[in-house]
C-alpha cells in the first residue's frame, strides 16, 4: 500500500512522518509540501491512499483533490484541515473522499482509519 501526505506545514508532515512510520513501517510513505509536488510524485508511485490538507499555499487542497479525481478516481482521500467550515466539508463530500479529519489529529484515529 502507498500513502501520500500532503500538507504545506512542516511541523504537520514530520508529525505525520514519525505517526506512519512506526505504525506502517513496512508500507510505502510519501511526504510533499505542495501539491505541483504530489502531483508528479502521483504520477510515480500511485497512492492507494492521500491524505491532503485543505488549506495550502500553492493551490487550495480542494482543488488538488478535483485534479486528482479526473485523472485517478480510484484513489481514497483523506482530508486533514484545521477548518471546521460546513463549506469545505460539503465540498469535500461531493469529492467522494472517503474521511474529514479536524486538526489537531486524534493520533490512535488516524492510524485506525488509514
Amino acid at each position: 500500500m502507498n500513502i501520500l501526505i500532503l500538507d504545506d506545514e512542516h511541523y504537520i508532515l514530520d508529525g505525520l512522518r514519525i505517526l506512519l512510520q512506526r505504525h506502517f513501517g513496512e508500507h510505502s510513505l510519501y511526504f510533499c509540501s505542495a501539491a505541483r509536488q504530489a502531483s508528479k510524485l502521483i504520477e510515480t508511485v500511485a497512492p492507494d491512499i492521500v491524505v491532503s490538507d485543505i488549506n495550502m499555499n500553492e493551490m487550495n487542497g480542494l482543488d488538488f483533490i478535483t485534479l486528482l479525481r479526473e485523472q485517478y478516481p480510484e484513489v481514497r482521500v483523506i482530508v486533514i484541515s484545521g477548518y471546521s467550515d460546513f463549506g469545505y466539508a460539503q465540498r469535500a463530500i461531493q469529492l467522494q473522499v472517503a474521511s474529514y479529519v479536524l486538526k489537531p489529529i486524534d493520533q490512535a484515529q488516524f492510524v485506525a482509519l488509514l
